[in-house]
């Protein structure tokens, strides 16, 4: 009887590390592919595009064709919307993946955008940048202010 306790906690304790392996590798692959997302828009600056087409989106479309049918420009968007934020949040972290290994509540769930999540992340911004808290005019300010300085 002893035994098989001992199976089941060990068992849970196995996938509690490969669950937490999986959300890492998650985290990454959503940085990794932002990047890659941003080299292949540089290529597509220098192709000619059709009227009325973007830079952006001609990279989304390219990505979209050759998934096949795999992969959709929603689940495309979601991934890249994820990825600033993680990536805003690994800035702050000086680039140390640790910062963010450490907490299993960051999955790339935690990073979903919505308008009003995009103020509630800038104050989770502050709060972890400098241990205080920002009023929701603030967070909305500074939020309008960061996509003022992404777009291009």
């Amino acid at each position: 009887m002893s035994a098989h306790i001992w199976y089941s906690i060990d068992s849970q304790v196995k996938d509690r590390a490969s669950q937490d392996i999986s959300r890492r590798r998650l985290l990454r692959f959503h940085v990794v592919t932002l990047q890659s997302i941003r080299k292949l828009e540089m290529c597509c600056a220098l192709k000619p595009r059709k009227k009325h087409e973007t830079i952006k989106s001609q990279a989304v479309r390219k990505v979209i064709k050759r998934s096949d049918g795999k992969l959709t420009g929603k689940s495309l968007t979601l991934i890249v919307q994820r990825a600033h934020r993680i990536e805003r949040l690994l800035n702050l972290a000086e680039d140390d993946w640790r910062s963010l290994d450490v907490y299993e509540e960051l999955t790339p769930c935690f990073f979903t955008s919505t308008i009003n999540n995009c103020y509630n992340f800038e104050i989770f911004l502050e709060l972890v940048k400098s241990n205080t808290t920002i009023s929701s005019d603030d967070a909305e300010k500074r939020y309008e202010d960061w996509k003022k300085m992404n777009q291009f």
